[in-house]
């Protein structure tokens, strides 16, 4: 029931935070009271629900629990629905500590499997990037342009860090699971 509620709060704008209490006027500051007690000599971000879900430093760990807790059940229920005989079809390597997780992007998860490992081969490297443009192009996830320049989304997407990837050995396959942030990455006024 809570979460029902929680939920029509949210798409009606009327979630409880000091940015919607400012609004209604019944607190004089927007600000975050929790990035306020960490960042003592700044003003603090606003606290609105993108704050609360995406950037609030005092809420890194809870957010990071809720994300693995969300991985952990596609993960078990991908592999449920993949699986043939009894025999595990789809495996899903799981972050172990908060540094690993940080660090694994598509281009280490790519070396990591031996996709690609010559990247200082100039011209293996070019013609893997063409690889990653053109498979983006072929699904529509980019858009054409005139000049062909999408040097710099290539590297926006080998430094993505995706949130999830699975192994099927067998086909010989690899899926990443990547879903993008909707909500600002501001990080506190003044900090």
């Amino acid at each position: 029931m809570k979460a029902k509620r929680r939920l029509l709060q949210r798409v009606s704008l009327q979630f409880p935070c000091a940015a919607t209490f400012k609004r209604w006027g019944m607190r004089d500051s927007d600000e975050c009271h929790l990035c306020k007690k960490l960042y003592l000599d700044c003003v603090a971000h606003a606290e609105n629900l993108g704050h609360i879900q995406c950037c609030c430093p005092a809420l890194q760990r809870p957010r990071i629990a809720v994300h693995h807790g969300i991985w952990r059940e596609l993960h078990a229920t991908i592999s449920r629905w993949s699986n043939k005989n009894d025999e595990s079809r789809w495996f899903f390597p799981l972050a172990i500590s908060e540094s690993d997780h940080c660090e694994w992007t598509f281009r280490r998860i790519v070396d990591h499997i031996g996709l690609f490992t010559e990247w200082s081969d100039q011209v293996a490297r070019e013609a893997f990037k063409q690889e990653i443009i053109d498979f983006h192009l072929r699904r529509g996830l980019w858009a054409h342009n005139e000049e062909k320049e999408y040097r710099s989304l290539v590297t926006k997407f080998l430094l993505c860090r995706p949130n999830g990837i699975g192994f099927n050995a067998k086909d010989r396959d690899c899926r990443f699971i990547h879903a993008p942030y909707t909500c600002s990455t501001e990080h506190p006024r003044g900090s």
